[in-house]
């Protein structure tokens, strides 16, 4: 259509027609080494792309830097990382919003020039404003020791040159980083003038999405319960105290006594499915876990005092008879409720300096 009409022979311009708001929004990132164009995925990423965007319009990430800059090799990959650190290396703290969770799990991967958000290793729900591009492929962000990886929201569009020159740039050590032990940071600073929304984000769609993808912990804890007992043709029995456990294979040895020790085989995953302890991990790979019974978490002893030799049985220990409001830092959160799967292969002779339980310890 053109953009000129024509009234009483003047030829007036008309307003070229608005683009209607979208679930794949492009912003142009504006940096002192050239600029480069995002395109974000609120289809599958549709909380991360909303928060990114409102960083964006809010201006946060205006005079912020690229702070880390490593270069892949054939052992590491390679990623540009931004939006956190003003220009003289102070963390910026002022307009930063609450965390948000984790959308890990969208099927994006985290491949030469994407873009994902930062989160702490060990704490899945803790991605605030500050991303990273990848430049290479980097499966191993995908799934980390916490089982699940960065969330990966858009790609590089147009602009790769610049990236390419960002990754090559010349780094070194700062004393405001990484206890300045990491050579990382750029010589020269690269600043991010600003990142500017080309196209509308559709937030009302995306927060609709955002919303659906959210599940409680109750949920999934009831989604838990409900495979077990399809997988195995059981109910899972309640006791007073409030475990739950459904036995997979009952044993046909003796039951253990709170005097003694357990060899056992054992995997505890939260609610969400992330493994947080094996026997393996505690063995180094080197087979079943010996424990005394009277050291183990209050659910887990009142789990292991039920079943017999050559047995095998899930139990779910509420929060208050596993780690409560603590949890174990980096590994399980506080009032988390965990599970267990536990075969016992042999009731042994109390260990007569028990073992000290370090980490998530024995379960």
């Amino acid at each position: 259509m053109s953009l000129f009409a024509t009234l009483g022979g003047f030829i007036l311009a008309q307003e070229p027609a608005t683009p209607p708001p979208t679930l794949r929004p492009r912003v142009q990132v504006q940096t002192t080494g050239g600029d480069f164009v995002l395109e974000l995925n609120a289809e599958l990423a549709p909380r991360t792309v909303l928060n990114f965007v409102a960083y964006a319009e809010a201006g946060f990430y205006n005079g912020t830097l690229f702070h880390r800059v490593v270069a892949p090799t054939p052992v590491q990959g390679g990623v540009v990382q931004g939006g956190a650190y003003t220009v003289d290396m102070t963390e910026k703290k002022d307009g930063l919003k609450d965390p948000i969770p984790s959308e890990a799990f969208n099927g994006l991967k985290n491949e030469k020039g994407t873009v994902a958000m930062y989160r702490i290793p060990g704490d899945l729900n803790s991605a605030r404003a500050q991303f990273f591009i990848n430049t290479s492929d980097n499966p191993a962000l995908d799934k980390l020791r916490d089982k699940e990886g960065y969330t990966v929201f858009g790609r590089v569009v147009d602009g790769t040159d610049v990236i390419e020159r960002i990754r090559d740039a010349p780094v070194g050590a700062h004393p405001k980083y990484a206890t300045g032990k990491s050579l990382v940071v750029p010589v020269t600073p690269i600043v991010i003038n600003s990142i500017r929304v080309l196209s509308r984000l559709d937030k009302a769609e995306a927060l609709s999405l955002a919303k659906a993808n959210e599940i409680t912990s109750d949920q999934r804890l009831n989604n838990a319960i409900l495979r077990f007992e399809k997988q195995h043709g059981k109910k899972m029995v309640a006791t007073e105290s409030g475990v739950r456990y459904l036995d997979i294979r009952e044993g046909q040895g003796a039951f253990p006594l709170v005097s003694e020790a357990v060899e056992i085989n054992y995997i505890g995953t939260l609610v969400d499915g992330r493994e947080f302890d094996t026997s393996d991990r505690q063995t180094d790979g080197q087979g079943p876990h010996v424990t005394n019974v009277a050291t183990t978490i209050r659910g887990v002893r009142e789990g292991l005092l039920g079943m017999r030799e050559g047995g095998k049985r899930v139990f779910i220990v509420p929060p208050d008879l596993a780690y409560g409001p603590g949890g174990i830092p980096g590994r399980v959160p506080g009032n988390a409720t965990l599970i267990f799967e536990v075969e016992l292969l042999a009731v042994k002779p109390a260990i007569e300096r028990p073992l000290p339980r370090t980490g998530a310890g024995s379960p």
